[in-house]
């Protein structure tokens, strides 16, 4: 990751973080409002090199918090807040990955293959700066271990509907980063019929996930909304941390023999 220089001006404007916002989902809205595509802002504040053209998911891990917050005028605690690093005395495989290079072995348990959303955080609560440059792209879809949208009671969507041809899961936190003509709720996948290889100058697929209604009818039934919110609470301040991380062994434990078996 790249280092902020020292000479690196905080912006003239910004955003504040909405409630469990990921880092992605803030660079999203604050490229839209500056009218830049994703990965000039990021070189223009430092999170990424002047030669890059991709925002790895590892940024959720090792931001630099105190020159993002400085050139974001936002607080240390809001910068970190985009983070999953907040999780990690609670989430082990964010402890682990923490402790890890960038090149160690992948962990099934850290990140989802492919990005899920609730179609109704991304619309907004209609006020105007959420009207203006969309809703949460919230940290905690990045987990596998969250399948449910607990404000809307919705399972989480996890891919466009469109049919993209998809061979391999998403590393990127977000992906068509020179795309500047999107807004942050649309899909950034290449639109159908294109590839990745084509180079910078492919067409991003552009449906708006914000304005999907919900499919079939099929909603999370009491017991697997209760199973979600019990998950969801080993991660807030309530719950002690040792438990917490007693709880995902466990349930790691469990899922490893339900699947052995």
């Amino acid at each position: 990751m790249a280092e902020p220089t020292t000479h690196t001006r905080p912006l003239t404007r910004s955003l504040d973080p909405l409630p469990g916002e990921s880092l992605g989902g803030y660079l999203l809205r604050l490229s839209h409002r500056l009218r830049l595509s994703p990965i000039q802002l990021a070189r223009r504040i430092g999170t990424a090199a002047p030669s890059a053209t991709r925002l790895g998911r590892r940024l959720l891990l090792d931001l630099d918090v105190d020159g993002f917050a400085r050139v974001t005028r936002l607080s240390s605690d809001e910068a970190l807040s985009l983070t999953l690093v907040p999780w990690q005395d609670r989430y082990p495989p964010i402890a682990r990955a923490l402790r890890r290079p960038v090149s160690g072995s992948r962990d099934d348990w850290l990140f989802n293959d492919l990005p899920r959303y609730c179609p109704q955080c991304l619309a907004g609560d209609g006020s105007p700066i959420q009207q203006d440059h969309g809703g949460s792209w919230k940290k905690f879809w990045h987990l596998p271990i969250v399948f449910v949208c607990p404000d809307h009671r919705v399972f989480l969507q996890h891919r466009c509907p469109q049919p993209h041809e998809l061979t391999r899961s998403i590393t990127d936190l977000i992906t068509q980063t020179a795309d500047t003509t999107l807004q942050p709720a649309q899909c950034r996948l290449p639109a159908v019929g294109q590839s990745r290889s084509q180079g910078r100058a492919v067409l991003s697929c552009g449906v708006r996930l914000d304005q999907l209604e919900h499919s079939g009818g099929i909603r999370p039934d009491p017991p697997m909304l209760n199973t979600q919110l019990r998950i969801l609470d080993q991660l807030g301040p309530d719950c002690p941390p040792g438990d917490a991380v007693s709880y995902f062994s466990d349930l790691r434990v469990l899922v490893a023999l339900l699947c052995a078996s």
